[in-house]
């Protein structure tokens, strides 16, 4: 069962702009050392072999690049620091948190020595850290990160460019993650912001920012104000809106809240309940009702109660978020 935090890695990872980045300054002549070349093979196959998800392959190339790169550059150089946001990056999917923070510490070490604290460049890596940082649970220090990133940000790009932007939705999931949507639908709002003047009132690209905006505020309990913004997304979008069904237990594997029900004092002996539910698009329980027991109605009763205060991860279809039907299933004993 996938953890809270994995869970939360998987959808914000997806945010943030690390996968297959470009290295800052490359440098590489006709005349480079071909233990370079190497590296830089070495570092495609690592990646492609990392967005095919076959993590342990990747991770021995990617570790083998940053030897290389090391050996004909020095410990100091900017390629170094991309090689080792790979290994960090190989490390964080494999969920050695541990481990991915040791190498993006190690780059952002790097990068601030050739480029400054303040430079665009170190965004990718502060961003990977806060993310490492949340996922050992060190939400303060995840905060920072991500503030720091914010004021890089802005100061690097302007406080009304789309990489502003992308700082704050992460802000703003982190917030939601965090269970405090009220803050994240502010940083999710000030992300819109830019994003309508940057590319229009009627971009597609604002949808996925106005179902963040709706989510956050669902959550907190403002529910005429989100559906204005579910609606906004609906009209940009062009496809219906569908429901999912899923497996049993195929959801409960992307649960991010879980509520384990007390055992009932009416109920007598044990059993298992397995309860439909019906979750919305900002992955929360709108609808739950017991498919089948091998218990008391106490139980029944009990499960789908709890049912009810479960959270998901969204679901998406065509890059659209959308409602899903799927089980959960309780053992009491």
């Amino acid at each position: 069962m996938r953890t809270l935090f994995v869970v939360f890695i998987v959808s914000l990872f997806q945010l943030c702009a690390v996968a297959g980045q470009t290295d800052p300054n490359p440098g590489q002549t006709a005349t480079a050392p071909p233990e370079l070349a190497e590296a830089t093979t070495l570092s495609r196959d690592a990646l492609k072999l990392y967005d095919g998800k076959k993590y342990d392959a990747a991770l021995p190339l990617a570790k083998r690049a940053v030897e290389l790169r090391q050996k004909a550059l020095g410990p100091d150089h900017e390629l170094l620091a991309s090689s080792l946001n790979n290994v960090a990056r190989i490390y964080l999917a494999m969920e050695k948190f541990d481990d991915a923070e040791s190498f993006y510490k190690r780059s952002l070490v790097i990068l601030e020595k050739k480029f400054g604290t303040e430079s665009k460049y170190l965004l990718n890596t502060l961003e990977s850290l806060a993310l490492t940082r949340f996922a050992q649970r060190n939400n303060d220090d995840a905060e920072k990160l991500y503030f720091r990133a914010l004021a890089v940000s802005e100061k690097a790009s302007g406080p009304e460019h789309l990489d502003t932007a992308r700082v704050l939705g992460l802000l703003g999931t982190f917030y939601e993650r965090t269970n405090t949507p009220a803050k994240a639908a502010e940083y999710y709002k000030r992300s819109l912001a830019i994003k309508e003047k940057a590319l229009g009132p009627n971009n597609p690209d604002l949808a996925e920012t106005l179902d963040n905006c709706a989510c956050a505020l669902k959550l907190d309990d403002k529910l005429d104000e989100a559906k204005q913004y579910q609606e906004r997304a609906s009209q940009i979008r062009t496809s219906k809106i569908d429901t999912v069904t899923q497996p049993q237990g195929v959801l409960q594997g992307s649960a991010i809240l879980k509520w384990h029900p007390s055992y009932p004092s009416k109920a007598t002996g044990g059993g298992k309940v397995v309860v439909e539910v019906t979750v919305d698009e900002c992955g929360i329980v709108i609808n739950a009702r017991a498919l089948s027991a091998s218990g008391s109605e106490e139980l029944k009763s009990a499960a789908v109660s709890a049912a009810l205060k479960w959270r998901f991860t969204r679901t998406k279809l065509g890059g659209r978020p959308v409602k899903v039907i799927g089980s959960i299933t309780f053992n009491f004993k």
